[in-house]
């Protein structure tokens, strides 16, 4: 989600940003017809749901089931609601439901015993900062242990470029290299096993890159908005989908300066200047219903 704003629905102009919204079901009539189940009632027979700390939810949820119940009992005039035994999980319905699932808690529990404990010795990949001579002496202390050394890349170009690093200090390394990305690297001190990941070893991280609606690539020059006919689909950064309404001089200042009307929703016009025509870009389809 790139951002969060008010916008005005008939001009469908912004209004303001916002730092947070809060998301509310719709309580009309088709909703309280409804029947509810939770999440946890979706889940097969066969599955397993695993929690980060069940004793966590289970609180959070008697948190907030608490507060649900003191708004309700605040509520007053005619308007019928339905109570949060109805709306909402509890945490009394969250541990029954529980009952019939295997479940895994990564957390010990004391709402909820388990029947068995599984303890897993892992420990993270260290930090070698790009410095390949302590990588090299870790990898080839690992397999003197009998571990077995594996470097997940996420390609095969950069599978190649670790093996060429190697080959270049003219070191032995015992190292398998593993094409397929992985978030971190571990060390399962069990199963003798260390994964290690390219991007941590390089300290690069991917930063995820949001897709805007609008780029520049997509706006229209001058040159290309005097090809355009009259009634031609546009669209424009603040108004919205219209037709083009051709081009015109003004006079402002002593100068001359090139305006573009565009039709937009509700019939109304919105002069576009000259410096301005950036925002306009051609819509590349529109849906009839």
């Amino acid at each position: 989600m790139e951002s969060l704003r008010s916008f005005d629905v008939a001009t469908q102009l912004s209004i303001a940003s916002l730092d947070k919204i809060k998301l509310l079901p719709n309580t009309s009539e088709g909703f309280k017809r409804a029947t509810r189940k939770s999440l946890i009632d979706l889940i097969v027979p066969s599955g397993v749901l695993i929690v980060q700390n069940m004793d966590g939810l289970a609180s959070r949820l008697d948190n907030y089931f608490g507060e649900a119940k003191k708004s309700f009992a605040a509520l007053t005039g005619e308007t019928q609601h339905l109570p949060p035994a109805t709306l909402f999980l509890s945490k009394d319905d969250l541990l029954e439901s529980v009952d019939g699932l295997s479940w895994v808690s990564v957390l010990p529990s004391v709402e909820k015993k388990t029947k068995e404990q599984a303890f897993v010795k892992q420990s993270p990949q260290p930090a070698f900062n790009r410095k390949f001579d302590r990588l090299i002496a870790y990898l080839n202390e690992n397999h003197e242990k009998g571990y077995q050394n594996y470097i997940c890349c996420a390609s095969a170009e950069q599978a190649q470029r670790l093996n060429s690093i190697f080959e270049e200090m003219e070191q032995t390394v015992h190292y398998k290299t593993v094409v397929q990305p992985l978030f971190e690297g571990f060390e399962d001190i069990e199963a003798k096993m260390a994964i290690f990941t390219d991007h941590q070893i390089f300290e690069r991280y991917h930063k995820y890159q949001l897709k805007s609606g609008y780029t520049k690539k997509q706006a229209l020059t001058l040159k290309e908005l005097t090809h355009l006919e009259v009634g031609d689909y546009v669209t424009h950064i603040d108004h919205g989908i219209g037709t083009f309404g051709g081009l015109q001089k003004i006079d402002v200042s002593l100068k001359v300066q090139i305006q573009s009307n565009l039709s937009a929703p509700e019939a109304t016009k919105a002069p576009v200047q000259g410096p301005l025509l950036y925002l306009f870009s051609a819509a590349t389809s529109i849906a009839c219903t």
